[in-house]
């Protein structure tokens, strides 16, 4: 059964890298087999990131065979091929690895700054690799390196956090009630496309006011961000992928505020990407506050830390009287029993992780019930291996807020 989920897992990865790969392919230029914008490289980065070390090699077989797919489908010369596709895959399990090695757990600033310094320079190296290749096989201008950098980057940075928006959910910092939540975010998400739709579709003229235009460009920042304060960080991703979608759609077809006056599309393309890789950025920094401030009163939200032993699976708590009357859990099968039936294999990933790795460097909500319907929403901060002499156990920590708390509505 495990080996089934890995496959469709790698399945799942490389389908994802080959579809934005062909996106990002019908953007690049033909001769100098550069591309203006390379969104696969994010997709590999988060795939390399939310994986097991031990999945990494056939997870970059997998890459590599779509890639290389892609571009025989492409009918790109096939040695040129196999060596862009090397460097390309081999910078994003760098950074992955970077990321993962020199980032401190539970220290969100720390690991988003080691991710982003990782990505900046091994970005270079490859884009310095990459062209180098091609200046001798293709003869093309050393000057093409900026151009690999920034789509490299740009696509690192857009669509790694847009995956992780959105499989590291964080809900809303809000007390409002759900439904309440939803009807917001689907009349915020109506807003921002809207607003990005007639920012975007329009041509400037020589007299427009050009800086008018571009401080409209700051609304749909702003209308995504309150959404993802208001529904959660999967809503703010979902949000981003078609904002995202519109943003380069335009301003490749020569539309928008990014198309100035001496430009061309692809130096449009360009400033686009910056655009999207700001609010990324933001989106990022709102979901650490989401995961540090505590928007509900000290009675109902509280931390709780566990030992599971391996491999018989036994619970103890640390201080199990902060859930009152209610009887906590004493086995992981009871545990998994109480969770949510679509967030097991979720859970169940993230401990492999810790497992696998000796920490999870990452957060997983997911949601309890207990006897008497009390249910809880449950942030999972970290999980740590520790080995002793009859095997080993799992030491976590979480965050707890009880969901049918009067403070909640």
């Amino acid at each position: 059964m495990r080996t089934l989920r890995l496959g469709l897992t790698l399945i799942v990865w490389a389908c994802l890298y080959a579809v934005l790969g062909y996106i990002s392919l019908l953007l690049d230029d033909p001769y100098t087999r550069v591309a203006f914008v390379w969104f696969p490289a994010g997709v590999a980065v988060a795939a390399f990131l939310f994986s097991a070390k031990r999945h990494w090699p056939a997870l970059f077989c997998a890459l590599f065979i779509a890639r290389m797919l892609l571009d025989a489908g492409m009918l790109h010369n096939l040695e040129t091929s196999f060596v862009l596709s090397a460097i390309s895959l081999g910078s994003d399990l760098a950074v992955a690895y970077c990321t993962r090695r020199f980032s401190r757990r539970s220290d969100d600033l720390n690991i988003i700054l080691v991710w982003l310094l990782a990505s900046l320079i091994i970005s270079a190296l490859a884009a310095l690799m990459g062209v180098g290749w091609l200046s001798l096989s293709k003869h093309i201008s050393l000057s093409h390196f900026w151009v690999w950098w920034a789509a490299n980057v740009s696509g690192i940075i857009a669509v790694n956090i847009m995956l992780a928006g959105w499989m590291v959910n964080q809900g809303s910092m809000t007390r409002l009630s759900r439904p309440m939540q939803l009807g917001i975010g689907v009349l915020l998400l109506a807003a921002t496309l809207l607003a990005t739709w007639h920012i975007f579709s329009q041509s400037l003229s020589l007299a427009d006011n050009t800086a008018l235009i571009f401080l409209r460009t700051v609304l749909p920042i702003v209308l995504i961000l309150l959404l993802t304060i208001i529904v959660g960080s999967r809503a703010g991703s979902l949000t981003f992928l078609f904002l995202a979608a519109l943003v380069v759609f335009y301003s490749w077809q020569g539309l928008g505020p990014f198309f100035l006056s001496g430009l061309n599309s692809n130096e449009s393309l360009l400033l686009a990407q910056c655009y999207l890789c700001t609010i990324a950025l933001l989106l990022v920094f709102v979901r650490i506050l989401t995961r540090n401030i505590k928007s509900v009163s000290p009675e109902s939200a509280f931390s709780q830390r566990y030992h599971m032993a391996m491999p018989t699976g036994t619970l103890t708590w640390d201080d199990p009287a902060l859930f009152g009357a209610l009887r906590l859990p004493d086995s992981r099968q009871g545990l998994l029993d109480a969770v949510a039936p679509e967030e097991v294999n979720g859970l169940l990933d993230y401990w492999q992780q810790a497992i696998d790795d000796g920490a999870s460097r990452y957060g997983y909500t997911f949601h309890l019930t207990l006897a008497e319907g009390k249910n809880f929403t449950i942030s999972q901060q970290e999980v740590i291996r520790v080995d002793g002499e009859q095997g080993f156990a799992l030491i976590g920590r979480w965050e707890v807020q009880q969901e049918n708390s009067p403070a909640k509505y």
